[in-house]
């Protein structure tokens, strides 16, 4: 896929995980039948309706209540909250370290991860 994307000159950015102006959330593709603009905020509009309370209340395992046990309908509402507070804290920010001298200082300090 990628190389046919890339090949028919759909990328926007090429590597897009490497580059400076990449945020998480964006296309990074140049759809056939719509905008990026409209492909990212389709993408936002279809991951809010998915994390928002009725999209999570029609996901719920076990409806009604006592076909599941406590302890997994509270993991399951615990994730749901996490993955929605996540989605609405990662949109917009960059990819990896804030500059390339980040990056390097945290490779030469031999981190697993760096922050």
């Amino acid at each position: 896929l990628y190389t046919r994307l890339r090949s028919e000159g759909r990328l926007l950015l090429d590597p897009w995980w490497m580059h400076d102006d990449y945020r998480w959330g964006n296309s990074f593709i140049r759809p056939m039948r719509m905008s990026p603009e409209e492909l990212t905020t389709g993408c936002i509009r279809i991951r809010k309706a998915f994390n928002s309370t009725r999209g999570v209340l029609a996901r719920f395992p076990g409806l009604p209540i006592r076909r599941t046990s406590f302890y997994k309908a509270g993991l399951f509402v615990l994730a749901n909250i996490v993955s929605r507070r996540e989605l609405y804290r990662k949109y917009g920010q960059a990819l990896g370290y804030a500059s390339s001298a980040d990056a390097s200082s945290c490779r030469r300090r031999g981190a697993l991860k760096c922050t």
